[in-house]
């Protein structure tokens, strides 16, 4: 059985605070990249962890580092399971991620046609 992956779109803005000077940063959403970090197969559909690679900005105020990773579980398939977790380091989010999942189509077997 092929399994077919469920991409993760993020769209608009992901707004933190710094810990240090209270200042707040904007960055565009869509800069997140995300991986497929483990699999299981359940009794519908194979499960998938998804995680984001760690997004590191310097507060422009006072140059403290912050980071801010994103994890979420797709079961079945193109079904959030649960909830949209974060961790942040040296700041805090703000508001919510806008985000989905869209399943593509694995392509088709096509014979090959040659004249």
């Amino acid at each position: 059985m092929e399994v077919v992956l469920g991409k993760i779109i993020c769209s608009g803005t992901v707004n933190l605070k710094c810990n240090e000077c209270d200042a707040t940063i904007k960055q565009d959403a869509a800069l997140l990249n995300w991986e497929v970090e483990d699999s299981e197969r359940g009794e519908m559909d194979t499960r998938l962890w998804h995680g984001s690679e760690e997004l590191t900005l310097a507060c422009p105020e006072c140059n403290n580092d912050i980071g801010i990773r994103f994890t979420l579980i797709e079961y079945p398939e193109g079904v959030q399971e649960g909830e949209l977790s974060s961790e942040v380091n040296g700041g805090e989010l703000i508001g919510e991620l806008d985000y989905q999942i869209i399943v593509e189509e694995p392509p088709e077997n096509k014979e090959q046609k040659f004249s």
